[in-house]
């Protein structure tokens, strides 16, 4: 705006800063000059203040010291009783192991026995037996490598001269014939079938 011969100024109101525009008539130069406020508002705390925010509530929510023991108990119970019953099924898988190893002894030598001739049989058993075996079934020479001793015993059944006992012992990491073994039996009926 132009008033008499003098330099003009007209405040103009936008938003929250004032704008005020001066206009030099000597020169014709048009300048604006925006004033700011006397607070500048910063966008992360105009955020903040928007919202009526306690500590409770704005606070990033973490776990407490109680959450934090029990749940270190918890896993604590738990794997105390995995590690108890670890043992339990070690035994069993090393029973079960032990009777797998001496079920294919026992079907090995029965299948021998039963293939030897009838006559020979006592004498077969005399030469042959003690045996030895590792924990895997392998026959072995001697007994400081043996897991499992073999013996066997063979007997005419009295009364029949077609058949003939033999009963297999194996002990496991010891002579089936020691005192206090607890050995494994089986008994082979053997039948002379004239070979």
């Amino acid at each position: 705006m132009k008033n008499g011969g003098g330099d003009a100024q007209t405040p103009q109101r936008s938003g929250a800063a004032t704008t005020n525009t001066i206009v030099l008539e000597s020169s014709g130069i048009v300048a604006t000059v925006r004033q700011l406020p006397d607070r500048v508002p910063h966008p992360r705390r105009e955020a903040t203040s928007r919202r009526t925010c306690n500590f409770r509530r704005c606070a990033p929510r973490a776990f407490s010291l109680v959450e934090v023991v029990l749940a270190i108990g918890l896993a604590t119970f738990a794997l105390l009783v995995v590690f108890s019953l670890l043992p339990a099924g070690l035994r069993s898988l090393q029973e079960a192991n032990r009777q797998i190893v001496e079920t294919e002894i026992f079907n090995a030598l029965g299948a021998e026995l039963t293939s030897t001739k009838f006559d020979e049989v006592q004498a077969h058993v005399a030469s042959r037996f003690p045996l030895y075996f590792d924990n895997e079934g392998l026959e072995v020479a001697g007994a400081q490598d043996a897991t499992f001793i073999v013996r066997c015993l063979a007997q005419p059944l009295e009364g029949a001269g077609e058949l003939r006992r033999t009963t297999v012992s194996i002990g496991f990491q010891r002579d089936p014939d020691a005192a206090g073994a607890s050995p494994t039996r089986r008994t082979f009926l053997l039948v002379d079938r004239g070979l």
